[in-house]
């Protein structure tokens, strides 16, 4: 094992030699897949590198919507993917929620299954009709593939005091979580289970040998592990060549409880 800059021999050979898995980001799907390789190999040294000081990405900086899909976005999804293959994706959806409220606790992470609501415009009147059309194939699709019905349904427009606003549809089984308070417990799950979390490691570079992959930083420290796994969300292309994505940002708007 190559020497690595400014550590100890008791440094790295404590915390970086032997390493069966790394994970880079760890945010909710690295925390998460930690986890999960530790329930099924316990033996093995897992550690996870984080460019931040804590998780910094969408995890913690989403506005806790706990969803797995609005019509408009499904609707938009079938224009690149066949409906068996967009229901799939709602289902794979859908069971890391559950997963993810089994592990964390509802309680724990604040979840409040009040439904979530697309908005839309008077301009959006066509958008909003292609929708409401089809909401009886999507509540059909969402019952055989989750098990739940009545999915989605118009509601009034009356309980929402934004300008502008013509049209809303519900999605009754999506809802909301405090995202600080899930991380937070995921952190410490992660901590009681062994896996080491590393913050303010940025990893620069992954370069594939025999027997493993090698973790480069601004360090210049080359480490080593039988096997990576990436975990950055969208900037998972800096890491890995040819990869088709795209990082992308959305704006939220706040506001104080509103009655539905």
């Amino acid at each position: 094992m190559q020497k690595l800059p400014g550590l100890s021999f008791w440094e790295q050979s404590s915390f970086f030699d032997g390493v069966d898995l790394a994970i880079i980001g760890s945010g909710i799907v690295g925390l998460n897949a930690a986890l999960d390789a530790k329930e099924k190999f316990p033996d093995f040294k897992i550690v996870i590198f984080e460019r931040g000081p804590f998780p910094v990405g969408a995890s913690t900086r989403n506005a806790g919507f706990a969803c797995f899909g609005s019509l408009t976005e499904l609707i938009d999804d079938l224009q690149n993917m066949s409906e068996t293959e967009m229901m799939d994706l709602v289902r794979m959806r859908w069971q890391g929620l559950q997963k993810l409220r089994g592990r964390v606790g509802d309680e724990t992470m604040d979840f409040n299954g009040s439904g979530n609501f697309e908005i839309f415009r008077k301009e959006e009147k066509e958008t909003f009709e292609n929708c409401a059309d089809q909401i009886g194939h999507f509540n059909q699709l969402m019952e055989d593939t989750i098990g739940e019905k009545e999915t989605y349904s118009v509601v009034s427009k009356d309980n929402f005091p934004f300008a502008g606003i013509d049209y809303v549809i519900k999605n009754q089984w999506e809802g909301q979580i405090n995202t600080g308070k899930m991380m937070e417990a995921l952190l410490n799950k992660a901590y009681q289970a062994g896996i080491k979390i590393f913050n303010g490691v940025d990893i620069s570079g992954l370069e594939e040998e025999e027997n493993g992959i090698v973790l480069k930083n601004e360090n210049n420290w080359h480490l080593f592990a039988k096997k990576v796994l990436v975990a950055t969300n969208g900037f998972a292309n800096q890491l890995i060549e040819n990869l088709a994505l795209e990082p992308a940002r959305n704006q939220v708007l706040i506001t104080e409880p509103i009655q539905v």
